[in-house]
């Protein structure tokens, strides 16, 4: 008679050898993704997302991720079926420079919570004393990283994501350079007037000079593009060190050659930084988002109500109200308006009471951009990109979204997405991250490109 493993979805545990011990690390990771529900307490709580992600597809598949990795459908207990539970939202795509590192919410003894940051692909050690409330095995977007992305902010302070895949590569791919690992750190420009102006720079030896002019043309140089391969850099780089050496004379000669020498031995160690592509779950409503492209008359009944609360005019929604009757008995034959000649009345009524408002007209013909770069919504703070972003959450819209640049000139297509509050995106999915005991067609799992689709 079969076991069939209640705790793993009442799947039969399966005899044969190679299936058993698949299903074993298939437990094994499970596991991994098992805590604290941190609304409800429950003890076996499953984080969906990060299970998902870890075995390379979207959250809200049809099967659950346990079903897929075994090659078995049908399960029936209720965790099995929260993994594959349809999930309302914005399902985005993040090209980034960062590989984000794990990790976990934690509640001390005392109450208080905090987050604890591992490695990439790999969570930190749980303190002693302290409760798992949530774990982020593919990391979290955070607030302290804002900026750092490509587009200088642009269209609004916030955490952006793509609709559209291509886009968030080719953001990726644009904001990807060239990093020297050494001792576990990335290599950066050295802050010369600070080394300068502590006196460190005065004390440093030889060596450690040649190594920080080094260190500061590797982390100028190009990325490689055009056919350049990264050991092409490299190369430009020591040359430019043998020129000023011949143009130099005694000691400073003597000094670029050093460098030109340390620049080879660093190069060593050099790799490019593709870069990161992570999908992503954003769980707020489309048509609660301020669209940059729109008009505010043409925004979502949702945004103008909350965009009047913002700037301290709850008359918006009433001069909209009034704004759709003038326009459908405008819009009426002229022979309805012959046979009832009471409709003029009807429409000095009507206008008259949204004059009365005291709303501007001009604030309803505004696009969503030029509102969100005023002083409405923080008055006193022209174009405070922060400032405006937070009245826009605190009023109920989570972000703006607008259109990316291969559909702006077509004026429809995919969209952008700029959220204001991290906490409501989930990162479902890391690419490359797929465990090789799911892999390839006998698990029965899509590839990742299937899996994305």
């Amino acid at each position: 008679m079969e076991d069939r493993g209640d705790r793993y979805g009442g799947l039969p545990r399966p005899r044969d050898a190679r299936l058993k011990r698949l299903r074993e690390r298939i437990e094994a990771m499970l596991d991994r993704f098992r805590g604290t529900d941190p609304e409800t307490g429950e003890t076996d709580y499953w984080n969906r997302g990060g299970l998902a992600g870890l075995l390379g597809m979207p959250a809200w598949y049809e099967q659950s991720p346990v079903d897929i990795a075994m090659g078995f459908a049908g399960s029936t207990t209720p965790a099995v079926k929260a993994l594959s539970a349809p999930t309302k939202g914005i399902r985005g795509y993040h090209g980034s420079p960062h590989d984000f590192p794990a990790e976990r919410l934690i509640r001390r003894p005392g109450g208080s919570t905090e987050y604890i940051v591992g490695q990439p692909d790999k969570l930190p050690d749980l303190p002693a004393g302290v409760e798992l409330v949530r774990d982020f095995p593919l990391g979290r977007f955070r607030d302290d990283k804002i900026g750092t992305g490509e587009g200088a902010q642009a269209f609004g302070y916030g955490h952006y994501s793509a609709g559209n895949e291509g886009v968030a590569r080719s953001y990726r791919d644009a904001l990807s350079r060239p990093e020297l690992l050494w001792q576990g750190s990335r290599l950066e420009v050295p802050d010369w007037k600070g080394l300068v102006k502590s006196g460190e720079y005065k004390r440093m030896s030889h060596e450690a000079r040649v190594d920080l002019s080094a260190r500061d043309m590797l982390a100028r140089m190009d990325h490689p593009r055009n056919g350049r391969t990264l050991d092409d850099e490299i190369a430009s780089q020591m040359v430019d060190a043998r020129i000023i050496a011949n143009k130099s004379k005694g000691a400073e000669a003597d000094y670029w050659r050093d460098v030109a020498k340390r620049i080879e031995q660093l190069g060593k160690d050099l790799r490019v930084n593709e870069g990161k592509m992570y999908e992503v779950q954003i769980n707020a409503d489309p048509e609660r988002f301020l669209d940059w492209d729109l008009p505010l008359s043409g925004q979502s009944e949702y945004v103008q109500d909350a965009f009047g609360r913002a700037i301290g005019q709850p008359a918006l929604t009433r001069y909209r109200d009034l704004s759709s009757r003038l326009d459908e008995i405008a819009s009426r034959p002229a022979a309805a308006h012959d046979a009832n000649p009471q409709w003029q009345q009807e429409w000095d009524k009507i206008a008259g009471e949204r004059r009365s408002l005291g709303v501007n007209p001009r604030i309803m013909n505004q696009l969503g951009g030029n509102i969100y770069k005023s002083d409405l919504l923080v008055p006193g703070s022209y174009r405070d990109p922060i400032a405006a972003s937070d009245a826009l959450r605190d009023a109920g819209i989570p972000g703006i979204k607008y259109l990316d640049q291969g559909s702006r000139k077509a004026g429809e297509g995919s969209r952008n997405y700029v959220v204001f509050n991290p906490d409501i995106i989930d990162i479902l999915r890391k690419y490359g991250l797929l465990p090789p005991i799911v892999g390839g067609a006998a698990s029965g799992l899509p590839a990742p490109h299937e899996a994305s689709r």
